[in-house]
């Protein structure tokens, strides 16, 4: 106790000393860190939808088509605004090439269930700091960190006080394009598993709506994913003339054994161009 005592405050720079003794620790650990994940998933499944594959399959291509309808709205709505202020520069819409893998969970956080995660890929699979991680299709359940090594990664759970205020738009479930644009508004994460948004009282915001994210710092893989459902509604007692919006995930990094990796890459190869610089843990 002692030794790790006197470990534990040693200066960072002194830390990174021993940054491949637990590179390789993680390496043996995460073989049966995967197994357990495995294990758990089976004793205790994630709560989800009791249709037969064909329907779920259905209702993935549905969502997809949906996130992807709500990103293109967007980019008109952006488009529209840049003719209004009479911009006579180009506006390059960038449009990477997507690629999705399979990530197993290892290595947990032993302290909290929104702790940062151990992926079992990493740089020779492609893997890129930034690198955004979903399930079922649109749910939106992480980013990947900068500490990427040759085969692992590390994630950091979206709701992670580490992953920062982002901006979203709250629509209906469901919404085919009919009904008008939805709320934006900023939401940051509380550190029990929730976000909270504080709209001014302008921002028409109902329970029940899905969070969508719309933000120009996240990569664009990233936009018009799923972030939760708008949980409750209030008046801000501290702010008179704010809202209080709770958004909860519909789906937690802790109760998978397994994510989606979507891997952005440009025509030259040079991979996803925003990185999670500022994620912390």
């Amino acid at each position: 106790m002692a030794i790790t005592l006197a470990i534990a405050i040693l200066p960072p720079a002194v830390m990174r000393l021993f940054q491949p003794i637990a590179e390789f620790q993680n390496v043996l650990l995460g073989p049966f860190a995967q197994f357990g994940n495995v294990v758990g998933g089976w004793i205790r499944p994630a709560v989800v939808t009791k249709n037969t594959p064909e329907v779920q399959e259905l209702v993935r291509d549905r969502d997809e088509a949906l996130r992807l309808y709500e990103r293109e709205k967007q980019r008109v709505l952006e488009l529209q605004g840049i003719i209004e202020q009479l911009q006579k520069a180009a506006y390059a819409i960038h449009s990477p090439k997507i690629t999705t893998l399979v990530a197993p969970i290892g290595i947990r956080s032993a302290f909290s269930g929104l702790g940062q995660v151990t992926l079992n890929r990493g740089a020779s699979h492609g893997v890129r700091p930034g690198t955004v991680a979903v399930c079922e299709g649109v749910q939106l359940v992480g980013r990947v960190m900068d500490d990427v090594s040759s085969v692992q990664c590390s994630l950091l759970p979206l709701p992670n006080q580490g992953t920062g205020g982002f901006k979203v738009k709250a629509v209906a479930k469901g919404d085919d394009g009919s009904l008008p644009r939805g709320a934006e508004f900023y939401v940051e994460p509380v550190g029990d598993g929730t976000f909270l948004g504080e709209p001014d009282d302008s921002v028409v915001v109902s329970a029940g709506e899905e969070a969508l994210l719309f933000d120009l710092h996240w990569p664009e893989s990233a936009q018009g994913m799923v972030v939760g459902v708008v949980e409750s509604v209030s008046r801000n007692d501290a702010k008179p003339l704010r809202q209080r919006v709770i958004v909860r995930p519909t789906l937690q990094v802790a109760q998978l054994s397994q994510v989606i990796l979507k891997i952005e890459s440009d025509e030259s190869g040079d991979g996803v161009k925003k990185t999670a610089a500022g994620a912390k843990q």
